[in-house]
């Protein structure tokens, strides 16, 4: 009731899948998803920027490595988050699948989608196991 908070390093990675989790969860189309996270990089501070930069390029030196690791951790790449909520759905089923396996009680599986699509919401998505 009283609200969540969901963070982590730079608030897009970790954060975004479990956002998209919960949102596919209340039926957001994937696309909406994608786009938003895809658009999550450009309000990364540029001091998480310098730093991410200064500790992998210390890691992974001048290399092609490099750039790969930069374009994760400064970018969202929407490819990215895709293949991960295609993992969870072909791993688990659904989102909905891979929270409840994952700790998330069902009475609050409920209450999440009525809260985010709406009363109604919850017996419309059908059951989930």
């Amino acid at each position: 009731p009283t609200g969540v908070l969901v963070h982590c390093a730079a608030g897009k990675d970790r954060t975004g899948l479990v956002v998209a989790l919960v949102l596919e969860v209340a039926g957001v189309p994937r696309q909406i998803l994608l786009d938003d996270y895809a658009r999550s990089a450009r309000d990364l501070p540029a001091i998480y920027r310098e730093r991410v930069n200064h500790e992998l390029s210390c890691a992974l030196g001048d290399s092609s490595e490099l750039q790969a690791a930069l374009h994760l951790h400064l970018e969202s790449p929407a490819a990215a988050l895709d293949a991960a909520l295609d993992m969870v759905e072909a791993r688990f089923g659904s989102a909905a699948c891979y929270l409840l396996a994952h700790g998330l009680d069902p009475a609050d599986l409920t209450i999440l989608r009525e809260e985010l699509a709406g009363p109604g919401a919850a017996e419309e998505a059908g059951p989930d196991l």
